[in-house]
Protein backbone atom coordinates (compact mmCIF):
# COMPACT_ATOMS: atom_id res chain seq x y z
CA UNK A 1 0.00 0.00 0.00
CA UNK A 2 2.85 2.32 1.11
CA UNK A 3 4.60 1.46 -2.33
CA UNK A 4 1.54 2.35 -4.05
CA UNK A 5 1.12 5.64 -2.47
CA UNK A 6 4.75 6.57 -3.03
CA UNK A 7 4.42 5.37 -6.92
CA UNK A 8 1.20 7.62 -7.14
CA UNK A 9 2.98 10.73 -6.17
CA UNK A 10 6.33 10.34 -7.92
CA UNK A 11 3.69 9.83 -10.70
CA UNK A 12 1.88 12.88 -9.87
CA UNK A 13 5.37 15.04 -9.25
CA UNK A 14 6.47 13.91 -12.55
CA UNK A 15 3.54 14.77 -14.56
CA UNK A 16 3.43 18.36 -12.66
CA UNK A 17 7.13 18.49 -13.67
CA UNK A 18 6.57 17.93 -17.38
CA UNK A 19 3.40 20.30 -17.14
CA UNK A 20 5.51 22.70 -15.77
CA UNK A 21 8.34 22.81 -18.73
CA UNK A 22 5.58 22.43 -21.50
CA UNK A 23 3.80 24.82 -19.86
CA UNK A 24 5.78 27.40 -21.52
CA UNK A 25 5.67 26.03 -24.68
CA UNK A 26 9.85 25.64 -24.92
CA UNK A 27 10.97 22.70 -26.85
CA UNK A 28 14.68 23.14 -25.44
CA UNK A 29 15.41 23.10 -21.69
CA UNK A 30 15.45 26.94 -20.16
CA UNK A 31 17.72 25.97 -16.98
CA UNK A 32 19.90 24.05 -19.01
CA UNK A 33 20.56 26.93 -21.04
CA UNK A 34 20.87 29.05 -17.89
CA UNK A 35 23.35 26.41 -16.62
CA UNK A 36 25.94 26.80 -20.29
CA UNK A 37 25.53 30.84 -20.11
CA UNK A 38 27.03 30.90 -16.51
CA UNK A 39 29.65 27.84 -17.43
CA UNK A 40 30.53 29.98 -20.30
CA UNK A 41 30.30 33.28 -17.80
CA UNK A 42 32.97 31.67 -15.57
CA UNK A 43 35.82 30.35 -18.16
CA UNK A 44 36.51 34.31 -18.59
CA UNK A 45 36.56 36.83 -15.84
CA UNK A 46 34.37 39.68 -16.32
CA UNK A 47 31.28 38.01 -17.99
CA UNK A 48 28.56 39.69 -16.92
CA UNK A 49 25.10 37.21 -17.37
CA UNK A 50 21.56 38.98 -18.81
CA UNK A 51 19.37 36.36 -18.69
CA UNK A 52 16.70 38.01 -20.13
CA UNK A 53 18.50 37.75 -23.36
CA UNK A 54 20.68 35.05 -22.47
CA UNK A 55 24.16 36.45 -22.85
CA UNK A 56 26.87 36.94 -21.44
CA UNK A 57 28.69 40.25 -21.93
CA UNK A 58 32.26 41.23 -21.69
CA UNK A 59 33.90 44.82 -21.46
CA UNK A 60 37.15 44.73 -23.41
CA UNK A 61 40.02 47.65 -22.54
CA UNK A 62 39.43 49.51 -25.53
CA UNK A 63 36.12 50.43 -24.61
CA UNK A 64 34.16 47.94 -26.98
CA UNK A 65 32.35 45.09 -25.67
CA UNK A 66 31.80 41.26 -26.80
CA UNK A 67 28.49 39.73 -26.32
CA UNK A 68 28.07 35.83 -26.95
CA UNK A 69 24.31 34.68 -26.72
CA UNK A 70 22.99 30.93 -26.42
CA UNK A 71 19.65 29.75 -26.37
CA UNK A 72 16.30 29.63 -27.72
CA UNK A 73 12.76 28.20 -26.95
CA UNK A 74 11.42 27.00 -30.49
CA UNK A 75 14.39 27.53 -32.16
CA UNK A 76 17.90 27.22 -30.99
CA UNK A 77 20.55 30.25 -31.92
CA UNK A 78 24.04 31.14 -30.84
CA UNK A 79 25.37 34.73 -32.21
CA UNK A 80 28.47 36.86 -31.10
CA UNK A 81 28.76 40.15 -31.20
CA UNK A 82 31.45 42.89 -31.36
CA UNK A 83 30.11 46.38 -30.48
CA UNK A 84 32.56 49.07 -31.28
CA UNK A 85 33.88 51.71 -29.00
CA UNK A 86 34.38 54.70 -29.33
CA UNK A 87 37.07 55.26 -32.01
CA UNK A 88 36.84 52.11 -33.74
CA UNK A 89 36.84 51.73 -37.37
CA UNK A 90 33.39 50.07 -38.26
CA UNK A 91 34.61 49.05 -41.66
CA UNK A 92 34.06 44.86 -42.27
CA UNK A 93 38.32 44.50 -43.11
CA UNK A 94 38.75 45.71 -39.54
CA UNK A 95 36.15 44.53 -37.98
CA UNK A 96 35.38 40.99 -39.07
CA UNK A 97 39.02 40.05 -38.10
CA UNK A 98 38.51 41.45 -34.70
CA UNK A 99 35.07 39.28 -34.75
CA UNK A 100 36.96 36.17 -35.77
CA UNK A 101 39.51 36.77 -32.94
CA UNK A 102 36.87 37.94 -29.94
CA UNK A 103 34.95 34.28 -30.84
CA UNK A 104 37.68 32.16 -30.70
CA UNK A 105 38.77 33.87 -27.63
CA UNK A 106 35.20 33.43 -25.58
CA UNK A 107 33.30 30.82 -27.51
CA UNK A 108 35.24 28.30 -29.34
CA UNK A 109 37.28 28.45 -32.43
CA UNK A 110 34.96 26.28 -34.24
CA UNK A 111 32.48 29.00 -34.77
CA UNK A 112 35.95 31.21 -35.09
CA UNK A 113 36.73 29.24 -38.00
CA UNK A 114 33.21 28.47 -39.34
CA UNK A 115 33.42 33.39 -39.84
CA UNK A 116 36.66 33.16 -41.37
CA UNK A 117 35.68 30.01 -43.61
CA UNK A 118 32.69 31.14 -44.64
CA UNK A 119 34.11 34.63 -45.49
CA UNK A 120 37.08 33.84 -47.22
CA UNK A 121 34.77 31.68 -49.72
CA UNK A 122 33.19 35.11 -50.54
CA UNK A 123 30.20 32.32 -50.90
CA UNK A 124 27.73 35.55 -49.53
CA UNK A 125 24.34 36.95 -50.39
CA UNK A 126 24.67 40.47 -49.63
CA UNK A 127 21.63 42.88 -48.37
CA UNK A 128 21.68 46.07 -47.05
CA UNK A 129 18.50 46.43 -44.19
CA UNK A 130 17.56 49.16 -41.84
CA UNK A 131 19.46 52.00 -40.73
CA UNK A 132 22.70 50.83 -43.32
CA UNK A 133 23.04 47.55 -41.54
CA UNK A 134 24.93 45.13 -44.25
CA UNK A 135 23.57 41.57 -43.72
CA UNK A 136 25.75 38.91 -45.44
CA UNK A 137 24.13 35.27 -45.75
CA UNK A 138 26.42 32.35 -46.14
CA UNK A 139 25.50 30.37 -49.07
CA UNK A 140 26.43 26.66 -47.39
CA UNK A 141 27.32 23.83 -49.74
CA UNK A 142 28.88 20.41 -49.35
CA UNK A 143 32.10 21.67 -47.84
CA UNK A 144 30.72 23.15 -44.96
CA UNK A 145 32.01 22.59 -41.76
CA UNK A 146 28.34 23.34 -39.88
CA UNK A 147 25.19 22.75 -41.51
CA UNK A 148 23.27 25.58 -40.56
CA UNK A 149 22.96 29.15 -41.37
CA UNK A 150 25.40 31.78 -40.51
CA UNK A 151 24.23 35.49 -41.00
CA UNK A 152 26.81 38.44 -40.15
CA UNK A 153 25.60 41.53 -39.87
CA UNK A 154 27.66 44.84 -40.20
CA UNK A 155 27.15 48.70 -39.26
CA UNK A 156 28.46 51.83 -38.07
CA UNK A 157 27.66 50.25 -34.02
CA UNK A 158 29.08 46.92 -34.76
CA UNK A 159 29.18 43.55 -36.21
CA UNK A 160 28.10 40.11 -34.96
CA UNK A 161 27.59 36.97 -36.66
CA UNK A 162 24.08 34.54 -35.92
CA UNK A 163 23.72 30.68 -36.24
CA UNK A 164 20.37 29.11 -36.46
CA UNK A 165 21.23 25.86 -35.11
CA UNK A 166 18.01 24.08 -34.73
Amino acid sequence: MKSACLIAILALAASAAAGASSKDGCTFDQDRQDQALARLAAQHPGGQINKLDRSVTWSLPDGAAFVVGQGGCTDFATTVRLQFGRHQDPSIDKALPQLVEMTRRYLSSAYADDIADAWARETFRRSVLRNKVVEFDAQRDARSAKPFPLVIESSATGISADWQEK
